[in-house]
């Protein structure tokens, strides 16, 4: 049964590295914090993980100016950067994501279908 519902095709996010150890199991009835100020990034790591996490939250990673919770990499935090290199990789609990939409994909395509 497919869990997930991405915005990118399969064809678009196939070559962005994803170097990840972490299965769903990690998630699954736990919160996931996620640090990003995008939207469109937001609600796909929450339409995709809410189905397996306890909650999905917004958070800091590192020092905060707004009134959102500070987290760090011992907490299941996903960090998510614009940047036009694609990559996504693993520092303790943390998953850092940088590019676009086709990166959060390709890291949720990759959670999912390990």
């Amino acid at each position: 049964e497919n869990l997930f519902s991405l915005l990118s095709s399969y064809n678009n996010i196939e070559n962005i590295p994803v170097n990840i150890t972490l299965t769903p199991a990690a998630y699954t009835g736990s919160a996931v914090y996620i640090n990003a100020n995008n939207t469109a990034i937001l609600q796909e790591l929450s339409l995709n993980l809410g189905k397996i996490a306890s909650r999905v939250q917004q958070a800091c990673y590192g020092n905060c100016e707004e009134n959102i919770p500070e987290k760090t990499c011992k907490d299941n935090l996903i960090i998510w950067t614009q940047s036009s290199d694609k990559e996504i990789y693993q520092k303790e609990n943390c998953i850092f994501i940088k590019g676009d939409i086709a990166s959060v994909d390709a890291f949720l395509y990759k959670l999912f279908n390990p």
